[in-house]
């Protein structure tokens, strides 16, 4: 599980984000619970990131938690 973790936080790239790296580990011991085990933990919502003006090395629109990225990841408009 930890090797998945660092896999998806390393395909994602850039620069340092404590929060997206985070969230990328959590949703892949959510992929690995339900491959591994059988247990599936519901995401009802999908993060949508309102700090990337807080971090000068934000990837932005590189990012999957960007709210321009996608409508699937930011319906509500919060996170």
């Amino acid at each position: 599980m930890t090797a998945e973790s660092l896999l998806s936080i390393a395909q994602t790239g850039g620069a340092r984000c404590c929060k997206r790296d985070s969230l990328l580990a959590i949703f892949a011991a959510v992929r690995f619970l339900q491959d591994e085990f059988g247990i599936l933990l519901p995401v009802k919502n999908e993060p949508c990131c309102t700090f990337s003006h807080l971090n000068r090395e934000c990837l932005e629109q590189a990012c999957p938690f960007n709210k321009g990225k996608s409508i699937r990841l930011c319906r509500s408009g919060k996170d």
